[in-house]
């Protein structure tokens, strides 16, 4: 059994709305297994016995999207082992803003505590994608 993550563009954004768990639904009744949404942004990991292509498995997903939701939705598809790698990608968690003073964008906004809040969203996702890892 392979596990994937698919990345949905252009999900929830203007008139393309669903919810995670008819997201997960349709991602069921397609064949898929142990199906998780991550986030309100189009991001499904999945399990799959099919022994297809990562391409041809990408296809198949966006022609059964396309047929359930009504509109193209490209889909981006990585294995857990290879979203797992660039979560735990040591020069990103490992780069700090430069330190002394402070840098602030012309709209005033703390770059450096900006950077800090996504620095650690990132640790959050890469524990998160890691721990899914783990139940494989």
């Amino acid at each position: 059994m392979e596990r994937y993550v698919a990345f949905l563009r252009g999900m929830n954004l203007g008139g393309r709305r669903i919810k995670n768990e008819e997201l997960r639904r349709h991602f069921e009744e397609t064949g898929f297994e142990e199906v998780a949404t991550y986030r309100a942004s189009g991001n499904v990991i999945f399990s799959t016995s099919s022994r297809e292509a990562e391409g041809k498995l990408a296809e198949r997903m966006e022609a059964e999207l396309d047929e359930r939701l009504g509109y193209d939705v490209p889909v981006f598809l990585r294995s857990i082992d290879e979203v797992a790698a660039i979560a735990a990608w040591v020069a990103l968690r490992s780069f700090r803003p430069h330190s002394g003073r402070k840098d602030r964008s012309a709209s005033g906004i703390d770059r450096g505590a900006r950077f800090g809040r996504l620095r650690q969203r990132l640790k959050d996702d890469a524990v998160a994608l890691g721990q899914l890892q783990q139940r494989r």
